[in-house]
């Protein structure tokens, strides 16, 4: 997680948050982000959750076929999943 701030200001501030996990993130956490005017400091905790993604399945390309008239062709085909 990155906190940046995007106008200090004056009595006011704004910032910016970002967070990027990664595809074996998912899950939840607790987290907190602070201010400070120099002389005190304020907290406040949230919870992160990050979601599974569901990534496309990889097909193996099939090859090209011939079969003849009035004939059956037959082709193995294969994928993989990386999410199960």
């Amino acid at each position: 997680m990155q906190v940046t701030t995007t106008d200090p200001g004056s009595g006011t501030a704004t910032g910016h948050m970002t967070v990027s996990p990664g595809f074996s993130d998912a899950g939840t956490t607790a987290s907190a982000v602070g201010v400070t005017d120099g002389a005190r400091v304020a907290q406040a905790a949230f919870t992160i959750m990050v979601r599974e993604a569901n990534r496309r399945p990889v097909l193996v390309q099939p090859r090209d076929m011939i079969v003849e008239e009035e004939e059956v062709g037959f082709q193995d085909l294969f994928a993989t999943d990386t999410d199960g």
